[in-house]
């Protein structure tokens, strides 16, 4: 796993370092299928994205990488939110450090901490969705994360 970026969408299409971050991933990923943002598929010669996974087995056994942090918009949380009573007009996301899993971490994220758990729960949802693509506990293979975001069991570089 590699948390020295936020590997966000904005890092990784509109950020000024963007293409020297794209370039130090590809060389850590090499020929390994990736897993991203569909905005950014075509950087990675890949066909595969966030959200557009769910059930692919053509994957398993494989060394796949895993680049992105799948944060929705502030939006979709604040509507989850509504159907727990949140009151999403005063509620915004900024950055600060947050707690999750037993890991203290940086990231944009609500002060409220319904939306907190909200959004970290999807977030974990799509990054494990990802790299559960490969099938890890029935293939002896690697799974690289490129997210500013805990995983359990992952080894951090």
């Amino acid at each position: 796993m590699y948390t020295d970026s936020t590997y966000s969408r904005d890092a990784l299409i509109n950020s000024d370092a963007h293409e020297k971050l794209i370039k130090k991933i590809k060389e850590i990923t090499g020929d390994n299928a990736v897993i991203t943002f569909k905005a950014i598929e075509d950087q990675f010669g890949t066909e595969y994205h966030f959200g557009g996974i769910e059930g692919l087995n053509c994957l398993e056994g494989q060394n796949i990488s895993v680049v992105g942090l799948p944060n929705v918009d502030e939006k979709v949380y604040k509507l989850y939110g509504m159907l727990i009573d949140v009151d999403p007009e005063n509620e915004h996301m900024s950055y600060m450090k947050t707690k999750y899993n037993g890991y203290e971490f940086w990231m944009n994220t609500f002060k409220n901490y319904y939306l907190r758990t909200i959004q970290m729960w999807m977030i974990e949802s799509l990054l494990e969705q990802a790299v559960g693509r490969a099938r890890l506990l029935r293939y002896d293979c690697t799974v690289n994360v490129f997210a500013k975001f805990p995983i359990d069991q992952a080894n951090y570089m």
